[in-house]
């Protein structure tokens, strides 16, 4: 997430992302929501405030962003 730089993406309630110019999978496994961009999945806890999401892996916040309600990128 952190090496990724800023970027929107639309989560699909069927599990797909879609990105401006990719797409992906998401899955939620317990406690974690894994990500795949036809590669192994990446998996990170998620704490919520609000509309604040922060993206923790191994204990450690590597990223956060806003959440926005539907799709306003049209993905």
């Amino acid at each position: 997430m952190s090496a990724s730089g800023a970027y929107t993406e639309f989560y699909g309630a069927d599990g797909t992302i879609k990105g401006a110019d990719y797409t992906g999978t998401w899955t939620v496994e317990g406690d974690t929501m894994c990500f795949s961009y036809g590669e192994a999945p990446d998996c990170w806890n998620v704490r919520i405030e609000g509309e604040a999401v922060t993206w923790v892996q191994n204990g450690v916040d590597g990223g956060t962003g806003t959440i926005v309600a539907g799709n306003p990128n049209n993905y």
